[in-house]
């Protein structure tokens, strides 16, 4: 299994997109078939009107026809990644997860590797798959070997993993090592083939979403029988990979949906022609209509790939942050539901095959136009070039859209997404689409946006556009000084109004987009590499009138001038920050935030580290979802290790019943996901949470924190675990728990063991503030965050049943800038915070001893900026987490509240022996 970030879901009414493709000029033909979804592909083998006394077939009837090479020198290979040769021929990039034992297929155009058969908690948690793909890149290619050592291989790799998806749930586990069916060396083909069967996919789990909605034929618990094997197929000369899919059902007939489960990559944008790149919400997925494309694909840095059916069938798709799941054949999940999008039919004892196609290259002009070829329906090409000063640009975002909306000539929101790609080295582009009138619009970091340029695209000619020539940026060389002169890292921030585009024809800018008014933002560090702003490196900055804030998180100052920024003009900008909040004693921690490995994150490790760097932290732990990673070499790299402290950590993500992070965890080399627990269980129940904080421990953990335990009124709460368990408190019989009545899923939908206890108060600490919430439940027009109130009423009760956890603030991002990294955060008291102890990881140590409260008052002030400090009586000393005596039945308090100039602070709460009454309850409801 892969990690990375938002999961690329499709719907096809012909092919399994788990993985792909074969083409060039020793193009491997599938067995020809109609397009239509009444024929759905299969073999003639599958034809109702067989005799039904015919004899069984075998899965290999459904293998594909591999013909003989030409002999000659080979041009295409297929060979396992042994230990000795792993490191040197790798696939090398931020997404890259190959192990030894992985096959790689590879030609002089493109580089290929598919898992071997294992089980790693995930998206996609079974082997089988391809999860490292790249271009054949020259040695002057930026990306040839972007980290510098060859050592452990080159390339540059930014795909997940997709997984074959059955049911509303089922996936394919390989069993055994993969056959090399055709190594190359006869100058044809190479092909790789694994065989296994169905299973449940326990990391998604849509029938504790939807429950009593999904019917028997779907139910993702439902064993169907099925031997299915996967046969990759790389031809010379081709860019292309082909995955075919054979099935064989068993003694039981099968009649289901099929499409694909993915984890879409690294930094990577998802794009369906028709909508265009970003997300919808996973609460949107019962009602929204899935257009039809020619193919479904994703763009990331110097790479990109197209996915659809071998032959030309359409492909609707849809994209959800996190995890989503494809279904083929129909257009909508009440579709599904009411019986439509059934298209694996078998007879027991019958098979089929289909096929699907990857296309792999640097854009999406590129590869998805070598799927539309295949299409009988006529297509265009649109053209042009960008310059700056009449130089190049080099990978700025073209999108093309067609001219349906209601302005008719003009740009507007109702023009479709046609067709997307990236400029190349000379500034040139190539984009397939459809025949008719299209707007070309250009953007990219740092680039003012310019006006959409207009034109017809007719049937089998090429329109070009010409040159579009862009504002040249301003340029800022910024020196950012603390009050002794040594230069800081800090965070840029202008204010005003946006310049470059945030289109989502263009590009998504969910993650890589600002808010509350930031038109752009940058991490500003010395040593930090391109293109990230520092004293060597100047920030370049669209023309404009902004407000410069420059920061470096609520302990310090900040600086603040107005500037009006003409194109090409350079500006040199020296700022002071000083520490003007005094939290000696405490470091600044988080312990939530998400990263490339995460699924739903496409910020590059090095841009994580970067962000907490400017924000101030000084402690984190990293806590991706499902996989463990080591920030800690990053910030030895830059130079920052008495900065900042990174402990390893995980944010195991149950789909049913919440989410818990764990940490420090070791992390294991040989596993795909570094080792993260598997709440999944394998093949067995999934783990309640009581017993996954045991694994937690036996992993080394020392602190175990649930996370988000409850949400809105009225929302989905399969990710909030107070919610899930039913959480009550009864003041008269002086207990509380979790309450079976109270859960709004049975245990059986959410896959854990009868009777598995939902709550059991064995963690130590409690998230009370995730990210920033501002909303106003009561529309008084004062806004509120009632998830965290609702925590915050749990622990008052906690404490008055003697249960002591510690509550924790937690930034939560998963983007660049729009959820600030460390915002909210903890102050942890450590016996000491001097850049040596975080250096040394002692400091890190300490925090942990204090949040668990074992040898340590757990001292902890969760906040979303301002610092506090509460004494008792006459004694200095901090008094939080402390048992203070209370002479006479009462004790004075002292408590100060501490905030930079910029951040204003009104009003200070003290609640004293207060309990209420748990959030009412949620009546079990289906969407």
């Amino acid at each position: 299994m892969s990690r990375s970030r938002p999961l690329l879901v499709t719907l096809s009414s012909l092919a399994c997109l788990a993985c792909v493709a074969c083409g060039g000029q020793a193009r491997i033909e599938p067995a020809e078939r109609d397009a239509s979804t009444a024929d759905l592909g299969r073999d003639a083998t599958t034809d109702a009107s067989d005799d039904a006394a015919a004899p069984s077939e075998e899965l290999s009837d459904h293998f594909p026809e591999l013909p003989e090479g030409p002999g000659g020198e080979p041009r295409v290979r297929a060979r396992v990644l042994t230990e000795a040769d792993f490191a040197r021929d790798r696939i090398d990039g931020p997404a890259a997860t190959a192990l030894p034992g992985d096959v790689l297929l590879e030609n002089d155009r493109v580089r290929v590797v598919v898992e071997a058969a294992n089980r790693a908690i995930g998206a996609c948690p079974y082997g089988g798959n391809v999860v490292d793909i790249d271009v054949v890149r020259d040695a002057d290619d930026p990306f040839f070997d972007p980290d510098g050592d060859s050592s452990d291989g080159v390339g540059h790799d930014e795909l997940g993993e997709m997984s074959l998806f059955l049911a509303l749930g089922r996936t394919f586990v390989a069993e055994g090592d993969p056959e090399i069916v055709r190594d190359g060396s006869d100058g044809g083909v190479a092909a790789v083939r694994f065989v296994g069967r169905d299973t449940a996919n326990d990391f998604i789990n849509l029938k504790s979403l939807l429950g009593a909605l999904i019917p028997r034929s779907l139910d993702p618990d439902r064993e169907l029988g099925l031997r299915i094997a996967v046969t990759y197929v790389l031809a010379p000369d081709s860019e292309e990979v082909e995955a075919h899919w054979s099935f064989l059902a068993g003694e039981q007939p099968v009649e289901t949906t099929m499409g694909f489960l993915a984890d879409l990559g690294s930094h990577v944008d998802a794009y369906i022609p028709g909508v265009g790149f970003g997300a919808v919400d996973l609460s949107n997925i019962v009602s929204v209509d899935l257009p039809a494309a020619p193919w479904v694909g994703g763009q990331a840095r110097g790479q990109a790939w197209a996915i659809g059916p071998s032959d030309g069938a359409s492909v609707a798709g849809l994209v959800v942050v996190g995890v989503g799941a494809g279904l083929f054949g129909a257009t909508s999940l009440p579709d599904v539901i009411g019986g439509g999008g059934r298209i694996l039919t078998l007879e027991p004892g019958r098979g089929t095959r289909i096929a699907t196609r990857m296309a792999i290259g640097r854009d999406l002009g590129a590869t998805g136009g070598l799927l539309t070829a295949r299409q009988s329906a006529p297509r265009a090409m649109v053209t042009g070039r960008v310059t700056m000063g009449g130089e190049p640009v080099v990978g700025a975002r073209i999108g093309v859209t067609d001219d349906a909306g209601d302005s008719v000539g003009e740009l507007d929101p109702g023009d479709h997404a046609a067709g997307a790609g990236v400029t190349d080295d000379d500034g040139r582009f190539a984009i397939d689409v459809a025949p008719g009138d299209v707007h070309v619009l250009v953007g990219g970091d740092s680039l003012a946006t310019p006006e959409p340029v207009s034109g017809t695209a007719d049937a089998g000619e090429s329109l070009d556009v010409g040159t579009i020539d862009v504002a040249s940026p301003a340029l800022l060389a910024l020196r950012v000084l603390d009050p002794s002169g040594a230069i800081i890292p800090a965070k840029i921030s202008l204010v005003g109004a946006k310049t470059t585009t945030e289109d989502s024809r263009v590009r998504d800018s969910d993650y890589t987009g600002t808010s509350h008014g930031i038109a752009q933002a940058a991490f500003y560090a010395p040593g930090a590499p391109a293109p990230h702003p520092s004293p060597e490196r100047p920030l370049r900055v669209p023309p404009g009138r902004y407000r410069l804030v420059i920061s470096r998180g609520p302990e310090w100052s900040i600086h603040e001038e107005v500037l009006t920024l003409a194109a090409g003009e350079s500006r040199a900008i020296e700022a002071r920050l000083a520490r003007v909040v005094d939290t000696t004693g405490y470091v600044a921690t988080d312990f939530h935030q998400h990263a490339q490995s995460s699924a739903d994150s496409p910020v590059l490790n090095l841009d994580r580290v970067l962000s907490y760097l400017a924000e101030g932290a000084e402690v984190i732990a990293s806590s991706e979802h499902d996989v463990l990673v080591d920030y800690q070499p990053i910030v030895e790299e830059l130079g920052y290790d008495a900065y900042l402290r990174a402990v390893v950590g995980v944010e195991s993500t149950p789909w049913d019943y919440g989410h818990f992070n764990a940490w420090p965890l070791e992390m294991d080399p040989r596993s795909p996901n570094g080792g993260a627990p598997d709440w999944g269980g394998g093949e067995g129940p999934c783990l309640a949470p009581p017993d996954l904080f045991d694994v937690f421990r036996t992993q080394g953990a020392r602190v175990v924190q649930v996370n988000h335990a409850r949400v809105l009124p009225g929302s989905q709460s399969f990710q909030a675990a107070f919610d899930r368990a039913g959480l009550a408190f009864d003041f008269e019989a002086r207990t509380f728990g979790g309450v079976p009545a109270r859960q709004v899923a049975d245990h059986d939908d959410m896959r854990l063991p009868e009777d598995a206890p939902m709550f059991e108060p064995t963690f130590d600490a409690v998230e009370l503030l995730n990210g920033f919430n501002r909303d106003d439940a009561d529309a008084d027009g004062d806004p509120e965050d009632i998830k965290s109130e609702a925590i915050f009423r749990d622990w008052m009760n906690f404490l008055s049943f003697g249960f002591l956890p510690t509550v924790v603030g937690n930034s939560d991002t998963h983007s660049w800038f729009f959820t600030p990294a460390a915002f909210p955060r903890s102050w942890v008291r450590v016996p000491d915070d001097s850049p040596g102890a975080i250096a040394s990881g002692s400091a890190a140590r300490e925090v942990d001893r204090t949040i668990i409260g074992r040898d340590a008052v757990r001292d902890v002030i969760a906040s979303g900026g301002p610092f506090v400090r509460v004494s008792a009586g006459d004694d200095p000393e901090s008094a939080v987490g402390r048992i203070v005596a209370a002479e006479g039945g009462r004790v004075r308090i002292v408590v100060e509240g501490h905030s930079p100039a910029w951040m204003g602070m009104d009003t200070i709460e003290v609640f004293a022996n207060q309990t209420w009454e748990s959030p009412p309850n949620r009546a079990r409801t289906s969407p």
